[in-house]
């Protein structure tokens, strides 16, 4: 990662790596434009990569549980990842694998593979189109080569032009060519009832959900810590609720410094790795609403379909915005110009932190004045002014 990181942060890196994996991107695209001969399998039997950081993983699942009614669904999954089982679908089968083992243990992952596999790639990187050569999966389908075209491999098929950049929307688009290709559905287990497997946490009192940090790797993306502890007592004092913060172990002490001294202590409670995310999940589904930068969390909270209030600052909201849920909304106020600094180009590349060359001028285009602006604005919040004194005025 800090290699990626110097690399992309430099002209002659940025030069370097783009134009490598555009030239190595011609390797899937003549594989599927002059190899494809062989007709669409009998059988739906749909092979997906879990792989990256948990929000690129949450925003798959959907294609994943959508392509689960139509076939048997095999998940390669980061062993990173694997906490992430509960919501695969039923009929799923789950193989966990180390990315530094994956070599080695690579006899032992073909045994998954059959001669109806077809690989769904949701992204162009060279990576996983090795990671088909060396598993011996006949057919491959979706965001191949570039993100322009919907190709396959494997079977002949007219390359698809993409409507959308967006990923919720390309997904859908690669689902809906799939469903014009594929065998009639076959009778398989449907995956969970997301609106049945959860629970209210059972509080008596209404709180909401805050995700105020991103990983260590990333310094942009995030509001100062001030503006998050006020936005936190704002909305307890004036509007009755109480905060969760949550997040992963990293985040236990910079929530705790966030949330140390505020008058309304008692009302913040910092779940910063607390939980699991199964029970990161409930508490989500039983909040009157979620805050968060775009991160992981936001996108597990728009996948379970609550409200969830997201802050763009270094990221496209053209790009990674769920645009399929009304229950998600988003803010984002460019101040620079280099406002968005991480957005999906057409050609294949990871989305990895850059070294900021402008002060992390992004993380002070949103404050707390306007998240609350924007609740009011959406309808999730009416003045109450439950709790004491009105410090705020």
């Amino acid at each position: 990662m800090s290699l990626k990181k110097v690399v992309t942060s430099s002209q002659i890196g940025v030069f370097i790596d783009s134009n490598l994996r555009q030239l190595l991107s011609l390797l899937p695209y003549l594989h599927s434009r002059f190899f494809s001969k062989r007709k669409f399998p009998t059988e739906n039997y749909f092979v997906f990569f879990l792989y990256g950081g948990y929000g690129d993983a949450i925003l798959t699942l959907d294609l994943v549980n959508k392509l689960s009614g139509l076939g048997k669904v095999l998940l390669y999954v980061d062993s990173r990842l694997e906490n992430l089982a509960f919501l695969f679908p039923k009929n799923s089968t789950v193989i966990i694998y180390n990315k530094r083992k994956f070599i080695r243990n690579i006899a032992k992952l073909r045994k998954g593979i059959n001669k109806n596999s077809i690989l769904v790639q949701t992204s162009p990187i060279i990576e996983i189109y090795i990671l088909k050569l060396l598993l011996k999966i006949p057919y491959a389908i979706g965001i191949l080569s570039d993100f322009k075209y919907i190709r396959a491999i494997g079977f002949l098929l007219q390359p698809t032009i993409v409507h959308s950049n967006n990923r919720t929307l390309l997904f859908e688009e690669i689902y809906k060519k799939i469903m014009e290709i594929s065998s009639p559905p076959v009778i398989c287990e449907q995956h969970k009832n997301l609106n049945t497997i959860f629970d209210y946490c059972g509080t008596q009192n209404k709180y909401f959900i805050l995700s105020a940090m991103k990983t260590n790797e990333w310094q942009m993306g995030r509001m100062p810590e001030l503006e998050y502890r006020q936005l936190s007592e704002l909305l307890i004092q004036k509007y009755g609720l109480n905060a969760i913060y949550v997040g992963d172990e990293s985040e236990y002490l910079k929530v705790d410094s966030i949330i140390r001294d505020s008058k309304f202590s008692k009302y913040i409670f910092n779940m910063a790795g607390k939980t699991t995310i199964e029970e990161l999940s409930i508490l989500i589904k039983g909040s009157e609403f979620v805050i968060g930068n775009d991160n992981g969390i936001s996108h597990l909270a728009a996948y379970l379909r609550a409200k969830v209030m997201v802050l763009f600052m270094f990221s496209s909201p053209n790009i990674y915005a769920w645009k399929n849920r009304s229950s998600y909304k988003y803010i984002f106020n460019p101040i620079e110009k280099c406002m968005p600094c991480v957005g999906l180009p057409s050609a294949p590349k990871d989305n990895y932190p850059v070294r900021c060359k402008n002060n992390l001028a992004c993380n002070y285009s949103i404050t707390h004045g306007d998240v609350v602006k924007e609740l009011k604005r959406v309808g999730w919040i009416e003045d109450s002014s439950l709790r004491g004194d009105d410090i705020f005025l």
